[in-house]
């Protein structure tokens, strides 16, 4: 076992032997002899050598219940030598892995998981067997992080050449709160209900709000997309769009990117966001201000909260900036509904905390086209301008259903933000060919409110992303210019190339700039490349191949960021890029 385990469990110990000033220690009820022996589950978690277990968290959790997940990923490397794995409910979901062994560490996306964790208090935690699982559960994500630490200690303090882990030696603690009542604004709300709009990022906002009144003061409120009809007291997490006393909360503000938390003074809050950072942070702010209100574990009086709690999500925008352009590969999944519309609902969120002017989308297809155009559709004009018989290619050994399939999946739409003072004037959409690869582009051209025109054009070149694929690029900026002078132009997109590579000398000989070497700012992440391995953070390692490039001499950029976050690094297998463009 390592050393840090060690000293860390040895601490823990010692804290437990220490008489507790609000909380009394009780072991949880044990079963009888006779059923002990009757009644007895064994699993055996190592033998020759291996294991067949993996340990499993959820995908969408603190860094607390990760550490948790580690130290017994450690302490079993160093008990058996062998290395267990630590997976997601998410990525199981993902990979459509079947994972029957399993050490589940917290809630997961399954009813028994959360069913074991149901009534424990903040500084409680259990462990069930149920078939070939062991579940480990907690009413805290403190909790949970001293439960995997003796769970290390109980079972691999030691080299063990095989591991059984019997339902009669499981580890587990309860404590014995002294909080009788929680009364918030002169309502109780021990039984208060808190209700999400079915959208996975607000369900996950409300487990959020669960746990900190769990970790804080130590009661369970429930957790429900619909409202009892008894209920006392409730918390909205979401917009709720079809409830008229949501959206006259949500109408007084005009900012999408904007969170807040509406406290009424009554029986009835709200936690409005369009997305899971964004509500997040309203949930953040309501926990904040509840606790400069209240120490944990004193003694509660009446709690008095007023007015609204709230501010904008930080999107680092130029104010000399004319335009923000982004480029977003959405990435190709539909055969997994679930996983897609969890990845449309971050996107919804970064496109709108970032308030982007002009999205460039790639890999457009139906399910991102059905979630996002639905969730954006209040924001964002999403275009899809007349198709342009230009195509160059070859359409020689080509089915029907292949080159359906192809415009389809490489549809490359570009969004304009509805407040953004940017009007539409006129676009395109034409295909050209290389072999085997279609190249998309759409085209727009577009006018600020000071009357300053520019066009963006938006690519997804492929597998084949030679300087034919660039040169098509180029013809396009060049009839743009023909028709309409020589107007500054934006370069958007999955451009499959590499700096350096043929395509993209292609178009910076061609007259573009790239707006990455050339902004005044950037991001922090200047590390990170644009494509990675989804679910992934990867750093340096990660390939730049999405660009935003500006014909010279037109732009001054003032600001270039690649978006790595959890939340972005599941939206694609692409991070989205962003650039402040200021017209010359």
């Amino acid at each position: 076992m390592s050393k840090t385990i060690r000293i860390i469990t040895c601490f823990l110990l010692i804290a437990l032997c220490l008489p507790f000033a609000s909380c009394e220690k009780q072991e949880l009820d044990s079963p009888s002899e006779t059923e002990a022996e009757t009644n007895v589950t064994e699993l055996v978690v190592f033998a020759d050598g291996a294991t067949d277990y993996v340990i499993v968290r959820g995908e969408d959790t603190s860094e607390t219940v990760v550490n948790a997940c580690r130290a017994i990923r450690d302490a079993f490397k160093d008990a058996t030598g062998a290395d267990i794995k630590i997976t997601t409910d998410f990525s199981a979901e993902y990979q459509k892995i079947d994972i029957t062994k399993a050490i589940v560490v917290g809630v997961i996306d399954d009813e028994l998981s959360a069913g074991f964790a149901e009534g424990l208090k903040t500084d409680e935690y259990k462990s069930t067997i149920s078939g070939d699982r062991i579940y480990i559960s907690a009413g805290s994500d403190s909790a949970l992080l001293e439960a995997a630490q003796a769970f290390a200690e109980k079972y691999l303090s030691d080299t063990v050449t095989q591991l059984v882990i019997s339902s009669d030696s499981l580890i587990s603690k309860k404590m014995q709160t002294k909080f009788d009542t929680i009364t918030l604004n002169g309502t109780d709300i021990r039984t208060a209900t808190v209700i999400y709009d079915g959208t996975l990022s607000s369900k996950g906002s409300a487990e959020t709000l669960k746990g900190f009144f769990e970790e804080a003061y130590g009661t369970q409120l429930k957790v429900a997309n619909t409202a009892p009809k008894d209920a006392g007291c409730v918390f909205y997490v979401g917009t709720f769009k079809g409830s008229e006393l949501s959206q006259n909360t949500v109408a007084q503000f005009d900012r999408p990117n904007y969170y807040w938390a509406d406290i009424p003074n009554g029986k009835e809050y709200f936690f409005i966001g369009e997305g899971a950072a964004t509500m997040d942070a309203a949930v953040s702010a309501f926990c904040d201000a509840l606790s400069a209100k209240t120490e944990k574990n004193a003694e509660l009086s009446e709690i008095v909260l007023n007015g609204d709690i709230g501010t904008a999500l930080k999107g680092d925008r130029d104010s000399a900036a004319d335009v923000r352009v982004m480029t977003s590969n959405v990435l190709w999944m539909d055969d997994q509904k679930i996983a897609t519309q969890k990845r449309c609902e971050y996107m919804t969120d970064v496109y709108l905390a970032y308030q982007v002017d002009v999205i460039c989308f790639n890999e457009f297809y139906a399910n991102p086209l059905t979630y996002l155009s639905g969730s954006l559709s209040g924001y964002y004009d999403i275009i899809f301008p007349e198709f342009e018989d230009v195509f160059n290619g070859d359409w020689t050994g080509y089915t029907n259903d292949l080159i359906k399939l192809q415009k389809h999946v490489q549809a490359t739409p570009i969004a304009v933000r509805k407040n953004s003072g940017l009007k539409y004037v006129d676009g395109g959409f034409r295909y050209t060919s290389e072999k085997w690869w279609i190249h998309s582009i759409t085209w727009v051209l577009l006018e600020t409110q000071s009357g300053k025109r520019f066009a963006v054009i938006n690519n997804h070149y492929g597998d084949q992303a030679v300087g034919n694929f660039a040169k098509d690029t180029l013809s396009c900026a060049e009839d743009i210019r023909k028709k309409y002078g020589d107007i500054p132009t934006v370069i958007c997109g999955d451009l499959y190339t590499k700096r350096g590579e043929t395509a993209y000398n292609t178009l910076i000989s061609g007259g573009f700039t790239d707006s990455c070497f050339n902004s005044a700012t950037r991001g922090s992440n200047v590390g990170y490349g644009s494509y990675h391995e989804l679910g992934n953070m990867a750093t340096g390692s990660s390939v730049p191949i999405d660009h935003i490039l500006f014909s010279g001499g037109k732009f001054e950029s003032l600001r270039y960021h690649i978006i790595v976050s959890k939340y972005t690094k599941w939206t694609s297998d692409h991070y989205p890029i962003y650039a402040d463009l200021k017209i010359k």
